[in-house]
């Protein structure tokens, strides 16, 4: 099957779960069979790896390979795969957390990221990058180190740059007309 990638990206408490559940009933509504990969990390949390602050190489790559994995699975039976946190918030949160406890970064293994990041992003159709907006309340949850949270937003927007992927910056508020145009897009570029 020749399933379609949408990927949104972003950090958290952005807007990036209300926007896939919102577009994803626009497409369902032109009777698009669509699929939504969810954020891994409480996946990866549960099995052991570390997150957040804690993030390394493994918890990185396991992220990766395993979100690649759950967009295969689903894009088997379905048009539309919208994949929330594609595989380079992994790559953004790991350069968050390097950098917000002072550990060093093997240059060979973010080349490795970084390759393997542009070379399966480059399948998606359209990648939209929630940008951080300090008045919206965190998520019930979620993480409150904002220190962290806005190099997270730093870092996924460089990693963004780094494999030269282009992407939508969405606007923070987001109107049905918005989503009738992104869902119309969508549907022309298909």
């Amino acid at each position: 099957m020749n399933a379609r990638y949408i990927g949104v990206t972003g950090t958290h408490s952005t807007g990036k779960t209300t926007f896939i559940n919102e577009f994803a009933c626009h497409l369902r509504e032109k009777e698009l069979t669509v699929s939504i990969v969810t954020d891994l990390a409480s996946k990866a949390a549960s099995k052991g790896f570390p997150i957040l602050h804690e993030h390394n190489e493994e918890s990185t790559l396991w992220l990766m390979t395993h979100g690649i994995s759950s967009e295969l699975e689903q894009s088997i039976v379905n048009d539309v795969v919208i994949v929330d946190r594609p595989i380079i918030d992994a790559v953004g949160y790991y350069l968050a957390a390097m950098e917000i406890t002072n550990r060093k970064i093997r240059k060979s293994y973010l080349d490795m990221l970084y390759c393997i990041a542009s070379e399966w992003l480059r399948r998606y159709e359209f990648i939209f990058k929630t940008n951080l907006n300090p008045q919206v309340p965190l998520g019930v949850g979620r993480n409150k180190d904002h220190k962290f949270r806005v190099l997270a937003d730093q870092k996924i927007t460089e990693a963004l740059a780094n494999i030269e992927i282009n992407y939508i910056d969405m606007p923070h508020q987001r109107s049905d007309e918005y989503m009738k145009f992104v869902t119309s897009s969508f549907l022309r570029h298909i």
